[in-house]
């Protein structure tokens, strides 16, 4: 939609799939900018110029919770999605024209609900349903680290550094390395009742 007129653009061909709450991230590849987004059973590329439908990779076909919150992450033309509720995660390797995608590796280790997924130089960080953090080498799949941190909760990156916000309400700051995690800092959100779900923000050098 043209955000300045209201006018429809365009809309792609419907495949049979209801939507799910993921957030779709934008991409380049092969001189064409890409919308990414997982749907009901699919992880879906969109040519973010024409509207027309890349390449689809199914996720989570089976499953019964097919909500799918956490937006994909991206990184050297790999992309890697995940579902709290179902299988778990997998790196989807798109061709370098952008217009085709194939699967190299899944995994059970990173299962995250709707905490949100950073990638950094080659490693994607989160937290799982199993209340630990988990570090994977892009690459490969490989578990760098499973750590029970400041327990399941939303992550956010800046100046090399993982903000984890745990569920129970702490927030903690751990360097964003896949040696380990380690906290070097932090403290206790004491407002509010019931499982801390939001998302910490930076902005401006200040995080919200």
């Amino acid at each position: 939609v043209d955000k300045s007129k209201g006018e429809t653009l365009w809309t792609t061909e419907g495949f049979g799939q209801q939507s799910a709450y993921c957030t779709p991230i934008v991409m380049e590849r092969g001189g064409t900018r890409w919308m990414i987004t997982i749907t009901e059973k699919s992880v879906v590329a969109v040519d973010l110029e024409t509207g027309e439908i890349g390449w689809t990779s199914p996720i989570d076909v089976e499953d019964k919770f097919q909500n799918h919150s956490v937006s994909p992450v991206y990184e050297n033309g790999m992309i890697y999605v995940t579902s709290g509720h179902g299988i778990g995660g997998q790196m989807l390797q798109i061709s370098p024209d952008g217009k085709q995608v194939e699967q190299k590796w899944t995994d059970e280790a990173l299962k995250c609900l709707h905490g949100g997924l950073v990638v950094v130089e080659g490693y994607v960080y989160g937290a799982s349903m199993s209340k630990k953090w988990v570090c994977l080498d892009l690459k490969s799949g490989e578990v760098m680290y499973e750590s029970d941190g400041v327990g399941m909760g939303s992550v956010s990156y800046a100046d090399g550094m993982l903000y984890c916000y745990g569920e129970n309400g702490t927030l903690g700051l751990a360097k964003a390395t896949p040696q380990g995690y380690e906290l070097s800092g932090r403290t206790q959100v004491t407002h509010g009742a019931g499982n801390h779900w939001t998302h910490p923000v930076i902005a401006d050098r200040r995080l919200y």
